[in-house]
C-alpha cells in the first residue's frame, strides 16, 4: 500500500533530502499525491483529445512512484556523470557557491531567504547588494570555480549581512540588485500575503464548521467565470438524499 510518504521513500525523494550528515528526510508538502494527480489529469485530458481526433479511447493510469520519480530528473544528472547515488546537500546549491539558505533578523525559526547565483551577473548583482564591491575586484573570487573553493568563506561574508536584514527587506534588496532569492515564508505568512490575495490566490471562505477562512485557490487560471469553491460535505451530510434516491428506484 502505498501513501505520499511511502512514495517520496521509493522514488528517491528522500535520499536526496536533508542535511548531509544526516538522515534522509521527506518533504514536508504532499507532492507525490499531487503530482500524481496533476500527473493523472494532463493523461486524462490527452486521452480525451486523442478520443475526440480518432475516436478510440483508452486506459489512463499514474502509478505515486512513477510520478515521483519523473519529478527526481534534475537531482539525477550527479549520477549520470559519476555513476554513484546524488547525494543530500541540505539548503546548499552544489556548484554555484555562495548559493543557499542565510538566517536574517531577528532570528525566528523561518527568518531566512534562499539566495540562487546562477550567472554571473547573480554574483555581481550580490556583491552589490551587501556593499562588497570589493569582492569584484578580489582575483581569489573572479570565476565560479574559484568561489566554490572558498565557499565557506563567502557563506560566512554574506551571513554577516543578511542575519541584520529582516527577510522581505532582504528579498526587495537583493531582488532589486537582480539576484534570484526568495524569503522563506510559513503558512501564516502566507495566508496574509498581500500579492497572494490580490492575485486570487488566496481566497476568503466559509466553512460549516469553521466559520470564515482563508484558504489556498486553484492555481490554474481560464479565461471565463472563476469556478465555485464549496466545502467538503459533511460526514453523512448527504445520507437522507442518497438513501432516498435509491429507494424511489
Amino acid at each position: 500500500k502505498s501513501l505520499d510518504f511511502v512514495a517520496q521513500a521509493v522514488a528517491g525523494a528522500m535520499s536526496v533530502t536533508g542535511n548531509a550528515d544526516g538522515p534522509p528526510m521527506r518533504m514536508g508538502p504532499t507532492v507525490a499525491d499531487s503530482g500524481t494527480g496533476a500527473h493523472l489529469a494532463i493523461g486524462i485530458l490527452a486521452a480525451l483529445l486523442r478520443r475526440q481526433r480518432t475516436g478510440r479511447g483508452g486506459h489512463v493510469e499514474v502509478a505515486l512512484q512513477d510520478a515521483m520519480f519523473s519529478l527526481m530528473r534534475n537531482v539525477m544528472a550527479p549520477t549520470y556523470v559519476s555513476g554513484m547515488p546524488t547525494p543530500r546537500v541540505g539548503s546548499t546549491y552544489p556548484g554555484a557557491a555562495p548559493s543557499g539558505l542565510y538566517p536574517c533578523r531577528p532570528g525566528g525559526p523561518n527568518d531566512f531567504i534562499f539566495i540562487l547565483l546562477a550567472s554571473k551577473g547573480h554574483w555581481e548583482g550580490l556583491a552589490r547588494a551587501i556593499g562588497r564591491n570589493d569582492l569584484l575586484e578580489d582575483a581569489r573570487y573572479a570565476r565560479q570555480s574559484l568561489r566554490n573553493e572558498r565557499e565557506v568563506e563567502l557563506r560566512r561574508i554574506v551571513t554577516e549581512w543578511s542575519q541584520n536584514e529582516q527577510k522581505l527587506v532582504a528579498m526587495e534588496e537583493l531582488s532589486r540588485a537582480g539576484v534570484p532569492c526568495g524569503a522563506v515564508l510559513d503558512t501564516c505568512e502566507l495566508l496574509a500575503n498581500e500579492h497572494l490575495r490580490e492575485s486570487g490566490m488566496v481566497i476568503e471562505h466559509r466553512h460549516p464548521d469553521w466559520g470564515e477562512i482563508r484558504i489556498p485557490a486553484c492555481p490554474i487560471r481560464i479565461e471565463g467565470p472563476e469556478p465555485k469553491i464549496e466545502p467538503a460535505p459533511r460526514l453523512g451530510q448527504h445520507t437522507a438524499e442518497v438513501l432516498a434516491e435509491i429507494e424511489q428506484k
